[in-house]
């Protein structure tokens, strides 16, 4: 079957992973406001681990900033489902979490990776990772997994179950950064969702809704941890755009070369 075009798949969450050389310059409270345009709603911290994280409301989305000593990473993720949400018609087609189609989501996602990098008191980074879980919800398990082999180099039984399938192709980054890699990991996989709605006390413990099949890929496009020294600071723009591509192309083309 012909494969998906990009906007047909759905972003489920996005991440941006820096890892730095020293300890972050910032708590996550103030990145978030910078990022979000306004105070995040929950902060926490832990100083005896030099951690931080805040959370809040980003348009339709949750932006989620977390720092420590080695690492800064910052999500776009899914508002969380209200209860109200799950009962009437509605509940009966439980949909994948969602941050918006895959076009909007890493459109936005560009945005904000940008004007994260281009802050002039982010610490020194040696590597780069864009993290993300795309999802496109399929009619049944068997039309799932009649689609795999559009995206994965095996023939799979469509009656087949617990189907996983990961891989990393690494290639040389296309900047003139010399001895710069890029990992391009990806896993393949035919998921189910399905909400249980849980009852007030008195009645029914648990009671289950119906199932969603989709076919799932989760991607980590990262710089090679063998490159040694600091990443440029002028150039982390150009290699999160070179990583969002890569990503748009493992989502679209898959892992078969055709």
């Amino acid at each position: 079957m012909p494969r998906l075009a990009f906007d047909d798949w759905t972003a489920n969450q996005l991440r941006c992973t820096a890892f730095t050389l020293r300890g972050t310059s910032l708590p996550a409270a103030d990145w978030w406001t910078r990022l979000g345009g306004a105070d995040p709603e929950q902060i926490t911290s832990n100083p005896r681990l030099g951690s931080s994280q805040a959370v809040g409301r980003f348009g339709p989305r949750t932006l989620v900033v977390s720092t420590q000593p080695d690492r800064v990473d910052w999500f776009l993720g899914p508002i969380p489902i209200e209860a109200s949400s799950i009962q009437g018609p509605a509940a009966t087609e439980p949909k994948p979490p969602s941050i918006g189609s895959a076009v909007e989501a890493f459109d936005v996602f560009s945005e904000l990776s940008k004007q994260w990098l281009g802050f002039e008191d982010i610490p020194d980074v040696n590597r780069l990772a864009l993290g993300g879980v795309l999802s496109h919800q399929e009619r049944d398990k068997r039309a799932a997994y009649l689609r795999l082999p559009d995206y994965v180099p095996v023939q799979v039984d469509p009656e087949s179950s617990d189907f996983l399938f990961q891989i990393n192709l690494p290639t040389q980054s296309r900047s003139d950064i010399e001895g710069l890699v890029i990992n391009r990991l990806s896993k393949w996989a035919v998921t189910m969702f399905k909400l249980i709605a849980l009852n007030a006390p008195g009645g029914p413990f648990a009671q289950g809704l119906n199932t969603t099949i989709a076919l799932q890929s989760e991607i980590d496009i990262n710089t090679a941890q063998e490159y040694e020294g600091e990443l440029p600071k002028s150039r982390l723009a150009q290699i999160m755009d070179e990583l969002i591509e890569h990503g748009r192309d493992l989502i679209t083309n898959g892992v078969v070369k055709r």
